[in-house]
């Protein structure tokens, strides 16, 4: 439960009062959005996903684990994470054309 509370200030409450804060943390997650963007390229590249614009997927993808991941900080993690995680994972590869 302290974990909880320290998670919520960190990425609720702290960043909307510290901008230094909320400079790093847009920092940490445009370079996992340029990170998902390289691997999303090398697969078109690949012709192993559907053409698309890489950058709105790569933003899309890294989204949708943001806001999981701060709506389980809200409202609690949900029981069987591990199947949350795989179901997350699956609904991200079919977003970008792929079945897994």
């Amino acid at each position: 439960m302290k974990e909880k509370n320290l998670a919520k200030v960190l990425l609720f409450d702290f960043p909307l009062k510290n901008t230094v804060l909320n400079a790093k943390y847009t920092d940490i997650e445009n370079d996992l959005i340029r990170l998902t963007k390289i691997d999303l390229d090398e697969l078109l590249d690949q012709n192993l996903i559907p053409k698309q614009d890489t950058q709105v997927s790569a933003t899309a993808f890294v989204g949708t684990f943001r806001e999981v991941i701060l709506s389980w900080i809200s409202h609690g993690e949900p029981l069987g994470s591990e199947l949350s995680f795989q179901t997350l994972i699956e609904f991200n590869m079919r977003g970008i054309g792929r079945d897994f």
